[in-house]
């Protein structure tokens, strides 16, 4: 079951599309060399596609008519696979991936050791947001699919006048060949669908394991507010030694959470900052393309206009889930100061009140997730996203009018 595993989820998904670390695979030599040859076999192929998307955009700016359609939608896929080629890399490359990937499974691990309903239904509610997130994107995703095999089969042919009438079918992605596709158009049509699944497993793999990885701290910084609003209960419900106080060894046990949420989001930081950045970048140039392509294109055939719009609905969830979570890490972190306080702090002892003061100097500075050196991952992004893509938009329709 999805809501109480998904660790397992994640792990299958990203095994799937050659994400998983090979370290975090049982110890076996065979097995691990099959995943490997695996991985290096889907990478090689991944990079081939990436490079005809590049070739088959530089033939369409150099083309003399080429319709702004084709140009805007062979941007939007090439920008959207190379950020994502991008991101695999890093993911790929980066030593501390098996790290995050055990830290955020270790939270949901003790989640259920620990066996406290209130922390289980906390833990299982954010497992449901999600859940409803995954299927909005794989709805979006499919019919995606769908829209973009089936385009060419209703809108595929092009008359040009001259000695002869000749017929031009398109593809349903804008991928350059180095042979006459008409001449074999469905065998290139039945591999184009055989790339755009593999694409698809790419994209959504590197997105279900960057979603993993940004809800964990929220789904701690839930659980660390419950336990100080419900101090006392929980401290009630500790057996000490002689000589200790359980209000002292809940505290603590705050604390190391608190810690470990703050070493997970440096660690994330470390690795992820600079892909976030282009992920920003690659993210406000995709919404001013679809923007563009709805706003300037002056005939729109059903099936673009309905693959235009599922296309910016699903860009529209991704980033909106994305940085809703980062604004949650934002917000989360910086009420804890509060939380804190509202506790019995003042009735206990020397030592407790020591250690508040400690937590809140620390809970003092919100965490965030990073984008780069130019800010946080939270909804002033997102609108900084809008408002670059309406820039965007509004210059290459001054161009276009000039």
């Amino acid at each position: 079951m999805f809501i109480r595993n998904q660790r397992a989820f994640v792990a299958r998904t990203c095994k799937l599309a050659g994400l998983y670390p090979v370290q975090l695979l049982p110890e076996d030599e065979n097995l691990r060399k099959l995943y490997t040859i695996y991985y290096q076999a889907l990478i090689m192929l991944y990079f081939i596609c990436l490079i005809s998307f590049c070739t088959e955009l530089f033939h369409l700016l150099r083309a003399e008519k080429a319709t702004v359609d084709d140009i805007l939608k062979s941007i939007s896929m090439t920008t959207l696979f190379a950020m994502t080629a991008l991101r695999q890399w890093v993911i790929r490359s980066s030593p501390d991936v098996q790290k995050i990937l055990r830290k955020a499974g270790n939270v949901e691990q003790r989640v259920y050791e620990e066996n406290d309903p209130e922390v289980v239904n906390i833990f299982e509610r954010a497992g449901h947001v999600a859940l409803l997130y995954y299927i909005y994107y794989a709805v979006g995703t499919v019919f995606l699919c769908l829209g973009c095999i089936l385009e060419p089969l209703y809108d595929n042919q092009k008359v040009f006048s001259g000695n002869a009438t000749a017929f031009s079918r398109k593809l349903p992605l804008p991928l350059w060949f180095p042979y006459d596709i008409q001449a074999h158009y469905w065998e290139t049509f039945c591999v184009t669908i055989l790339l755009i699944c593999l694409l698809v497993v790419f994209q959504v793999a590197v997105d279900v394991l960057f979603f993993y990885f940004i809800r964990s701290p929220v789904i701690q910084l839930e659980i660390l507010h419950h336990f100080f609003k419900r101090f006392n209960d929980y401290t009630g419900r500790i057996s000490v030694e002689p000589g200790n106080v359980a209000s002292n060894v809940m505290m603590r046990k705050c604390i190391d959470m608190h810690r470990k949420v703050i070493k997970f989001v440096d660690i994330f930081n470390e690795n992820f900052s600079n892909i976030i950045v282009l992920d920003f970048v690659q993210s406000s140039f995709r919404l001013a393309s679809i923007s563009a392509a709805i706003i300037m294109i002056e005939s729109f055939t059903v099936t673009s206009f309905v693959f235009t719009l599922i296309f910016l609905w699903i860009t529209l969830v991704r980033e909106y889930y994305i940085y809703h979570a980062g604004n949650e890490i934002i917000f989360l972190s910086s009420g804890l100061v509060h939380s804190v306080y509202e506790t019995d702090w003042y009735i206990e002892n020397r030592q407790f009140k020591y250690m508040v003061k400690m937590f809140m100097v620390r809970a003092g500075k919100p965490l965030d997730i990073k984008i780069g050196r130019f800010g946080s991952l939270g909804f002033p992004a997102l609108l900084s996203i809008l408002q670059a893509s309406y820039s965007y938009v509004t210059l290459v329709r001054g161009i276009q009018k000039s």
